[in-house]
């Protein structure tokens, strides 16, 4: 609970400058006030009715006593405003002390009667009694409600709102009532009393007005202020309220020939004067325990009902009076202004409640829309993509296949609607690294927004864009009504116009992969669909030529276009024509005696009617050393070929020959391939030094680290490690001191400049290559040359060192069962 004057909090829940006590020695207070209250109400159950007046005035002084020895034993432990109420406080009990002093003389020099001329000098001390307490009121320590209490933001100085508004109609209400109360029990009466003199009406007339207006004070600081120390306020306020209310009784019944209040209203005026001396001292709520926050939260409530607590006192007194009489016109009216104060105030709340509503609608639609959003772009962000994928992918029909006629059909025949058409778009801006750190990441940000504002241009209200992070972007193409292969060429074609951004024109380039769903995919297939997706895009970054790689799920089928939106490329045949997958062999033979050690894998696709879409070498399309795309789906079908394969391969050409695979840098961030490749060797009896997967020499950043984990784990199961492509594009070094080679592989490009150049310009690759080879020797790694077409070649690579080559020379990739005829042609 915050207060101004609020410091730590001392053992015992006491803090060490509020003045209160500890909660024990309060405790011994209360029991003290206790026995003191019973004793002397007990004494005027015993007494004669003669002595009342002299036993009601001596029990007052000693509760007065106790009252200003509380005060000032708490104010010497005080600063600022805790020192100060208690000194309105000792102030006040002192005055009244006076008063009883006073009143007890008066009744021992004019037993048994007192006249009011005699009572008027002590009447005189306790008529300024209340200006001290209601000092104490005011001066009492409370802070301003936060925003966080009322459930707000604060308001400008000055401004009419409908809080303020609130605030005046909740003073109304309580001051309204108080009175109310105040004029049916007391005032109306002593107002039409009928006293002699106008100095007696005034003084029996004041108490009243002045208890009435303590009240006040007490419910706004309650109501609209933070008491630092409720527990106090609500004493101190009851305590001077009842105090002050018998004080009234007791003038007016000396002014009208009294002698003495009843036993009822003595008893009533010394509880009051204990509750003050016990206010003085209560302790706090204790911050530390969470009984702060609970108080904490009972004072939220009491901040929402305190102004309708005088009202309801108001409403039950005045209806039980009404029972017996008719109400005045004083009450009628005050009546009516509470209920109609009532009114507005609830049209009010009921406004601002409308109000509260809306503005917590529009926070929660802001919130939904900051957690499924990019905040820089404004598309959505992986979590919504990720929802919105695995709906298009519940909504597949099950069991259904695509048939010739365009329909589709179900496995047992039957016909059904023709299964959705969609697909996931995986995009990735080519030179976004080199604009961030050359232009700045005020540019970087520019680019992402007007690559954002473009793919948005491109695709339907029904597909979904977003941004996965940092360049990567993906699109959800549902298919409706157009295909989704239409809007990805149409992306495509968009990709390639110029960027403008950051006052400047610029080619980026941008590598898309697309991955299908179709019948054949379900709904826990989402990941596997993203990664598919993520692998032909970086199949499209290596073809660098900004053609869209494609790959079907259901097939595990790749397209890999000759030429952008050429209709001759290579489609996914359907479910009735299956794709058979086919693993050719190529040689890798060692150059000093030509003897085959080693077979690279490169997986193909091929459909009963001849159309081939592969990574390997197949009619119409490039070999794999030209292309690089060897092995660049590396996939479940694909190691349990290769390793079935592979016994045949050792008994045929020896027991320590082995099979090379190239796997790109995402098949490489599945955390469940390592443990698939050892499981499938286990299965089929294969020793892991007969399997070596390759890198490609040129990977960095991110894939590279990847890479590490996953083939330092393969490299520790006993599986061989090689690095691909190395002396290409003057790459293939950034693996060498990351990842555990066993293998290198030169680049054909820099065996074919060894071999074809003059004799001068010929020395820098080769001395490249004698450099590479004795780098491999010095890491205990075996050099491989790629790519050698005849035997000047071969020559080449074998003076400079290589151990082995691979190449056209040595055989083309045929199927298992062709390499011997392959092999004995050659």
């Amino acid at each position: 609970m915050y207060s101004p004057l609020s410091v730590d909090s001392a053992p015992g829940g006491s803090d060490i400058f509020d003045g209160t006590v500890s909660m024990s020695v309060w405790k011994c207070w209360v029991l003290a006030a206790v026995a003191f209250f019973a004793a002397v109400t007990a004494l005027w159950g015993v007494m004669p009715a003669g002595s009342s007046a002299t036993l009601s005035a001596a029990s007052s002084l000693t509760a007065f006593l106790f009252s200003l020895g509380t005060a000032v034993w708490t104010m010497r432990r005080a600063r600022a405003a805790e020192r100060r109420w208690r000194l309105c406080i000792a102030i006040w009990a002192l005055n009244c002390a006076v008063g009883c002093a006073v009143s007890l003389a008066l009744l021992y020099l004019f037993t048994p009667n007192v006249s009011w001329d005699a009572y008027s000098y002590s009447a005189l001390f306790f008529l300024f009694a209340p200006l001290p307490a209601g000092a104490a009121l005011v001066l009492f320590p409370t802070s301003a409600l936060t925003p966080e209490d009322d459930g707000d933001t604060a308001e400008p100085v000055g401004k009419i709102t409908l809080q303020s508004l609130v605030a005046i109609l909740d003073g109304l209400l309580i001051t309204g009532s108080i009175f109310l109360v105040a004029w049916t029990t007391i005032l109306d009466d002593m107002v039409f009393s009928g006293l002699p003199d106008t100095v007696r009406y005034t003084v029996v007339v004041l108490f009243p007005v002045t208890a009435m207006t303590l009240a006040v004070i007490v419910g706004l600081q309650a109501t609209f202020r933070r008491p630092a120390n409720p527990r106090a306020l609500m004493l101190l306020g009851v305590g001077l309220a009842g105090q002050i209310i018998t004080q009234g009784a007791w003038i007016r019944t000396i002014s009208t020939g009294g002698q003495a209040l009843s036993l009822r209203y003595s008893a009533f005026a010394l509880a009051g004067t204990i509750l003050i001396a016990l206010a003085v001292g209560v302790p706090r709520p204790d911050r530390r325990d969470g009984r702060g926050r609970r108080h904490r939260g009972a004072f939220t409530w009491a901040h929402v009902f305190l102004p309708y607590a005088p009202m309801a006192v108001a409403v039950i007194l005045v209806a039980t009076l009404a029972a017996g009489r008719r109400l005045g016109s004083v009450e009628m009216a005050v009546s009516i202004l509470l209920i109609v104060f009532v009114v507005v105030r609830q049209m009010i709340i009921v406004v601002e409640n409308t109000a509260l509503l809306s503005r917590v609608r529009r926070a929660r639609q802001e919130l939904h829309y900051q957690a499924h959003h990019d905040p820089l772009t404004g598309l959505a962000n992986r979590l919504l993509f990720n929802r919105r994928l695995e709906g298009e992918l519940a909504a597949q029909p099950s069991g259904v296949v695509a048939a010739h006629d365009g329909t589709a059909r179900r496995r047992d025949g039957q016909r059904s609607p023709r299964p959705r058409q969609a697909a996931v778009l995986f995009c990735d801006l080519d030179k976004f690294k080199a604009i961030n750190d050359t232009l700045g990441h005020a540019a970087g940000d520019e680019l992402l927004v007007a690559m954002a504002r473009r793919l948005t241009g491109c695709v339907r209200d029904t597909d979904l864009v977003a941004r996965l992070g940092g360049d990567e972007f993906a699109i959800l193409l549902s298919g409706d009504a157009e295909a989704p292969h239409h809007v990805a060429d149409r992306v495509a074609q968009a990709l390639r116009c110029p960027f403008v951004f950051h006052g400047r024109t610029e080619h980026v380039g941008v590598s898309i992969g697309m991955a299908t769903i179709c019948a054949d995919t379900r709904p826990g297939d989402a990941d596997e669909l993203l990664r598919r997706a993520d692998a032909a895009m970086y199949a499209a970054k290596r073809r660098a030529d900004g053609q869209i790689v494609t790959f079907h799920l259901a097939t595990g089928l790749v397209d890999l276009p000759a030429s952008p939106f050429d209709d001759a490329t290579p489609t996914l045949t359907s479910q009735d024509e299956p794709a058979d997958l086919r693993v050719d062999y190529q040689p890798i033979v060692a150059l000093t005696d030509h003897r085959v050690v080693a077979f690279e894998a490169l997986p193909s696709w091929s459909s009963s009617h001849g159309a081939a879409t592969a990574t390997g070498a197949a009619k119409g399309r490039p070999s794999p050393d030209q292309t690089g795309d060897a092995g660049s789906i590396f996939d479940s079908c694909v190691l349990t070929a290769i390793c079935a394969d592979l016994p045949a391969l050792r008994s045929r050409f020896g027991a320590d020959v082995a099979v090379y695979i190239k796997i790109p840098p995402p098949g490489l961030r599945d955390r469940g391939l390592v443990e698939r490749i050892v499981t499938e060797l286990r299965r089929h009896g294969v020793p892991p030094s007969a399997l070596a997967i390759g890198i490609s020499g040129t990977t960095t950043g991110r894939d590279l680290d990847d890479a590490a984990r996953a083939l330092n784990q393969l490299n520790r199961r006993g599986v061989r490690i090689a690095l691909d492509n190395v002396g290409a594009d003057s790459g293939g070094f950034a693996g060498l001191h990351r990842l555990p080679v066993d293998i290198i592989k030169i680049d054909q490009a820099l065996i074919t400049a060894a071999a074809t150049n003059t004799d001068q310009t010929r020395t820098a690759p080769t001395t490249l290559i004698v450099g590479l080879v004795r780098l491999a020797d010095a890491l205990r790694a075996t050099v491989i040359a790629q790519g050698l077409v005849n035997p000047h070649q071969a020559d080449i690579a074998k003076a400079a060192g290589c151990h082995c080559g691979q190449g056209p020379y040595f055989g083309p990739p045929v199927a298992v069962h062709h390499l011997t005829e392959a092999m004995t042609t050659r």
